[in-house]
């Protein structure tokens, strides 16, 4: 209400169905930050989203390379189960 904008749970589940649960991390799963960070961390996290449309590959990142090109060397870790598939 303080922003200004009008929406209810429908609008809530809306965008729940839409978001990806990719993450399987304390509270409400069963793995901790280090797990996290030992399955392949951040970089694992962020080529998921990349490969599956939820980040734009094209836009520069500090290092001067675009978000592609940065995770072109992560590879997918069969042996984890932390991070899903988007």
């Amino acid at each position: 209400h303080e922003a200004g904008i009008k929406f209810d749970l429908f609008d809530v589940a809306r965008i729940f169905e839409k978001t990806p649960y990719i993450a399987d991390l304390k509270p409400g799963g069963k793995y901790v930050a280090k797990d996290m960070f030992e399955a392949g961390g951040i970089p694992l996290l962020m080529k998921t989203l990349l490969d599956h449309g939820y980040l734009h590959g094209d836009c520069l990142t500090v290092t001067g390379r675009t978000l592609a090109e940065n995770m072109e060397h992560v590879a997918w870790n069969d042996s984890q189960d932390v991070v899903r598939p988007a």
